[in-house]
């Protein structure tokens, strides 16, 4: 996620169609590939505005609304995968000072990492953006002063 950010290609995301079709039941497939038609002119991507994160290193990323999904449950999976919906991901400049920024939408776990089916909103990146303290994470790395996984159950 950080890389497609930091490329200015959030986009780039978003699972193709041979991936949909792997993941999804044939409906949802449908469903989810006639949503992303639009996804450029809804999220009105600016490449230029992640430019800050060329020379910033990965530091973490904060996951929210993690869920394991069952088989044909509401998104459609043709088998029970890990889902969520948006993750805060952050950078470092030379220097410390940090920023980020979330990306929300489907997200599903798949054997080669997490693949969105669906973008919904993509934030440019913030400098010391508040939510690096505040937000709530069901999983984290490297975010809000620590470098392991933590796993918070609500």
């Amino acid at each position: 996620m950080y890389a497609a950010l930091r490329d200015g290609h959030p986009e780039s995301l978003l699972a193709d169609d041979v991936a949909l079709r792997s993941l999804l039941e044939p409906e949802a497939a449908s469903r989810y590939t006639a949503l992303r038609m639009a996804t450029g002119a809804r999220l009105a991507i600016q490449p230029e505005e992640f430019s800050p994160l060329a020379h910033a290193d990965y530091q973490g990323v904060c996951v929210q609304g993690v869920r394991l999904e069952r088989a044909r449950d509401r998104i459609g999976l043709k088998s029970a995968g890990w889902v969520f919906d948006r993750a805060l991901i952050a950078g470092v400049q030379p220097g410390g000072r940090r920023m980020a920024a979330w990306v929300e939408g489907t997200f599903v776990y798949t054997p080669e990492g997490f693949v969105a089916l669906d973008l919904s909103r993509v934030e440019a990146p913030r400098w010391e953006h508040s939510d690096l303290e505040l937000a709530p994470c069901d999983m984290q790395v490297g975010v809000q002063g620590t470098q392991d996984m933590v796993v918070v159950t609500h």
